[in-house]
């Protein structure tokens, strides 16, 4: 970039004394073009040094230090003798202090600066004028990301759902907790890892005032996740952060658990034959644990089986029901994925009741609770031993618990593939179902159709050998 040239020079008109206002002068290069004229228009810093002089005393040295050649406009050895070299050596210093801030800049950004804005950061290092500040509350900031977010189309890779704007609204909320608890307000440029640490904390002393006990690691792993995803969306905009929030000593890792609690095939039979058309909830969790247990579906895919359609298949002359969905997480592979699952009769019955539809699922908050609920009402008390790590606590705990009391809507899948073990079915033959590997592009291809429906015929003739009174077909 032009390296820079500067000059000092009076302000033609003197004040009510006879003095004239001392001006700096910086050209830089930069520059705007005039549309009408297609020309390069130079604009240059001017600042007043709030210093004035009469003309006398003011002189044109001929011989200059700076690199540029340019002129350097001084008092003179009459004032100098009079009233001493301080006002020369305050305009070396708002010289060398509008260079030096320009260079800063330039190196930060890789580009010139607006005048106005070099001149605003001028007055503001000489104290003339009062800092803007351009730090932002992470609660405000996490507001913003959000509705940014919601703008985009779903197709987007930025796009977030309403389940993780919820994730990100529950972030906000631990934030507002922090900021009234401690009196102090979270902002992006002034965080430091002491508050980084202490929003766990107090996340975790707030459970165990609530809870009665600590929050659980993984749930604090999770916040922290999006903590620093927030951070990342702020320094992707040039925003600045407090501390060095990427480094690895502030990650908070997930642990492995491996806790799950199955459902008998006896225990899905009692819940077959329960009458629950006294309560939505009850039938919520009832048709959710049915549906899930004898397909294998996560709960992503079950909150969208309402819109799948029971079809008929034929392989090797033998028809079945079933029905084909999309397989929208699977750890083994992030591509959307197809698959088609033979339908049971207890699902095929419960169709029927649901006027031949699909039924229709709540959230998993609400579903997880309605789950509890109706499991605690059937009784289902067997003793379950959990492994748990708690925020802040050295290993691993080890509990028991009524089997409601943990069973969620994963513990389904788990259902799944434990009773599938259970009945002997080979591995292979359940991995096509619950990991499926057509994806959502060679749909329309019909081998891959045909291998799904391969598939699932296979899982129902080995079923059918079984004699499950559950998983029946």
């Amino acid at each position: 970039m032009k390296p820079p040239k500067y000059f000092f020079n009076l302000e033609s008109k003197p004040n009510k004394s006879g003095k004239h206002l001392i001006y700096f002068n910086l050209n830089y290069g930069y520059k705007t073009y005039n549309p009408i004229t297609a020309k390069p228009q130079y604009k240059n810093l001017r600042i007043s040094t709030e210093y004035s002089i009469a003309k006398k005393y003011w002189i044109l040295t001929k011989k200059t230090e700076s690199p540029d050649g340019e002129p350097i406009y001084k008092a003179n050895q009459e004032y100098v003798r009079r009233f001493g070299k301080d006002l020369n050596v305050s305009l070396d210093k708002t010289k060398n202090l509008c260079i030096d801030q320009l260079n800063l800049f330039r190196n930060e950004h890789h580009t010139n600066p607006e005048p106005q804005e070099l001149k605003r950061i001028v007055l503001e290092k000489l104290g003339r004028l009062e800092k803007i500040s351009t730090d932002v509350l992470i609660t405000q900031f996490i507001d913003k990301v959000i509705n940014d977010r919601k703008k985009l189309p779903p197709t987007s890779k930025k796009y977030w759902s309403q389940k993780t704007i919820i994730q990100y609204e529950n972030l906000k909320a631990h934030l507002k907790n922090y900021e009234t608890n401690t009196e102090k307000k979270l902002t992006l440029a002034s965080i430091n890892e002491i508050q980084y640490w202490d929003i766990f904390d107090n996340i975790n002393k707030l459970n165990q005032h609530n809870e009665g006990s600590s929050i659980k690691h993984n749930t604090i792993a999770k916040i922290c996740k999006h903590l620093r995803a927030i951070f990342k969306v702020a320094e992707d905009q040039d925003l600045e952060i407090g501390f060095k929030w990427n480094k690895r000593d502030y990650k908070i890792n997930e642990v492995t658990t491996e806790n799950n609690t199955g459902l008998e095939q006896e225990q899905l039979l009692t819940i077959y034959n329960t009458d629950t058309s006294h309560s939505k909830e009850f039938t919520n969790a009832r048709n959710y644990i049915l549906f899930s247990s004898l397909t294998g579906l996560r709960i992503g895919d079950m909150v969208e089986l309402h819109a799948c359609k029971i079809e008929t298949y034929i392989v090797d002359n033998n028809k079945f029901k079933g029905f084909k969905t999309k397989i929208r997480k699977s750890p083994d592979n992030s591509t959307e994925l197809f698959v088609i699952i033979p339908l049971a009769e207890p699902l095929l019955e419960t169709i029927k009741q649901n006027d031949n539809k699909f039924p229709k699922f709540p959230s998993k908050p609400v579903l997880g609770r309605q789950i509890k609920k109706f499991l605690k009402f059937l009784k289902f008390k067997d003793n379950v031993q959990y492994k748990e790590r708690y925020y802040s606590e050295q290993g691993y705990r080890m509990e028991n618990h009524e089997q409601h009391e943990v069973f969620g809507p994963h513990s389904c899948r788990y259902t799944f593939i434990t009773n599938m073990s259970k009945l002997g079915i080979p591995e292979s033959i359940v991995r096509n179902i619950t990991h499926p590997t057509i994806q959502a592009r060679n749909i329309l291809d019909g081998y891959n159709l045909s291998t799904m429906q391969d598939n699932a015929y296979n899982l129902r003739k080995y079923l059918k050998k079984q004699n499950s009174e559950i998983y029946k077909y």
